[in-house]
């Protein structure tokens, strides 16, 4: 019995305080539609607003207002009802677990659509028939450290 407690009390650590709550998924921000659904999502995830106007909303994670660096940038365009976040990368390189997990459920929930040039950026995009963002979904990895995920409304 005392064996089974034990082996019940790690599980509930295991998978109770052992996630990771500094992460999100593709199901958190492929519901992002409106300005007002967008500053939920920030809220709840830790973001301050940084900058707000009639033509987009700025918000960061892991924000110092200090050095104006975060962890995670994320905009709102009132004017397309698009978003952008960009993910700083970890000092070794590798990609921030928020972007990676979106990544890798876009890929297998969403069907690639193409390569889109925007603004000298080239992003691999997706079309997702389960959101409710207008448009696609684009992916973009640059030689500075930043990876971005950028939504298009066509």
């Amino acid at each position: 019995m005392k064996k089974l407690i034990l082996l019940f009390a790690l599980l509930v650590f295991a998978f109770g305080f052992g996630q990771n709550s500094d992460t999100f998924n593709f199901d958190d921000i492929r519901k992002l539609s409106s300005a007002k659904l967008f500053k939920k999502f920030c809220f709840e995830n830790e973001f301050v607003n940084v900058e707000s106007s009639d033509f987009n909303l700025l918000y960061a994670k892991g924000y110092n207002s200090d050095k104006d660096k975060a962890n995670i940038w994320a905009y709102y365009y009132n004017n397309t009802d698009t978003f952008s976040m960009q993910f700083s990368r970890k000092y070794n390189g590798s990609a921030n677990q928020s972007f990676q997990n979106i990544l890798n459920q876009v890929k297998k929930l969403c069907k690639f659509y193409d390569f889109y040039n925007y603004i000298g950026t080239e992003y691999i995009c997706y079309s997702c028939t389960n959101s409710s963002y207008k448009g696609k979904i684009g992916f973009f990895r640059d030689k500075e450290g930043t990876d971005t995920i950028r939504t298009f409304d066509f």
